[in-house]
């Protein structure tokens, strides 16, 4: 019973519960996978029972899905914070502020390591399309958001990937600052 002067815990939305089901399934996921991380660990993390993550997300594969989609969701808004107020004729100055922002995300261990996890459970055919459809959607929403064309934006994300290697690896050899940047 609550005394009068406690207030009565806040009662948490479905909503919330889920996104605080995902925070913990996005630290253990990109710990250990898809096939080594086990729902009980994730509800653990949370606060939560086993049966409870199950009542949101009905497979281990729909709780990783969810996650990656958060770190897919992550790097869109970096992206389109950063351009926002960018006015330029020519793709160099909105390729050096999405550039800035990928790289303060690398900083984020967690999300790095769960991106790697996600390319990594490619060999889920759901994994694999969720995949392939968020990095064209990023492709697109760059080739929008800068003018670059496809060679630029091949580019650009080439040096993702190497950018993503080099933090992962902690490889402080490797140059990360591209030729638009520099």
């Amino acid at each position: 019973m609550t005394s009068s002067t406690t207030p009565p815990s806040a009662r948490r939305s479905a909503e919330e519960r889920r996104a605080e089901i995902v925070d913990a399934a996005v630290s253990e996921f990109s710990r250990q996978g898809l096939k080594g991380t086990t729902t009980a660990a994730i509800a653990r993390r949370a606060g939560i029972s086993q049966p409870y993550v199950f009542r949101f997300f009905r497979t281990k594969e729909k709780l990783f899905l969810a996650a990656l989609e958060r770190c897919f969701d992550r790097i869109q808004q970096a992206w389109e914070a950063a351009v926002e107020g960018v006015e330029a004729d020519e793709p160099g100055p909105y390729l050096a502020a999405m550039g800035m922002a990928y790289g303060r995300l690398l900083a984020d261990r967690e999300l790095l390591l769960m991106q790697m996890q996600g390319f990594a459970a490619c060999e889920s055919d759901e994994v694999r399309a969720l995949v392939k459809r968020r990095e064209r959607e990023l492709m697109r929403y760059f080739q929008r958001a800068t003018g670059a064309d496809w060679g630029l934006t091949q580019m650009f994300f080439a040096h993702g990937m190497l950018l993503n290697l080099a933090a992962v690896a902690e490889l402080s050899e490797i140059d990360t600052k591209p030729a638009w940047a520099k």
